[in-house]
């Protein structure tokens, strides 16, 4: 049994996509970071098969307000600083995939 199906090195369990080494991302449209459970993180399903990545978020004012490299789909809204949430709205993603291709870029909704 091969546990990496599309030899991407994601095992197929924790890959979004098992039998393809080039999924196409889409990254959830909103996220709810209210701690009930329920979409709490901001979730790029795929993500982990670009190690090399590095995702940015910007509030309508274009001001970053949290920046990764290798995101593993754990942020909940938090400022930069990790102290304080950010207010619901709209915010602009970038993801810069690490692999050469043009950067992924669209809205993120917060809502609580």
């Amino acid at each position: 049994m091969d546990d990496d199906d599309d030899n991407d090195g994601v095992l197929d369990g924790d890959d979004y996509f098992p039998t393809s080494d080039e999924p196409k991302l889409v990254p959830a449209q909103a996220f709810t970071p209210n701690g009930d459970g329920n979409n709490d993180a901001w979730v790029i399903p795929g993500i982990d098969n670009y190690p090399n990545n590095k995702v940015s978020v910007y509030n309508r004012w274009g001001h970053e307000v949290f920046a990764t490299r290798s995101y593993k789909n754990d942020w909940e809204g938090f400022y930069k600083s990790r102290n304080e949430k950010l207010p619901a709205g709209s915010y602009l993603y970038i993801i810069d995939l690490g692999d050469g291709n043009a950067p992924l870029q669209g809205w993120i909704f917060i809502n609580y």
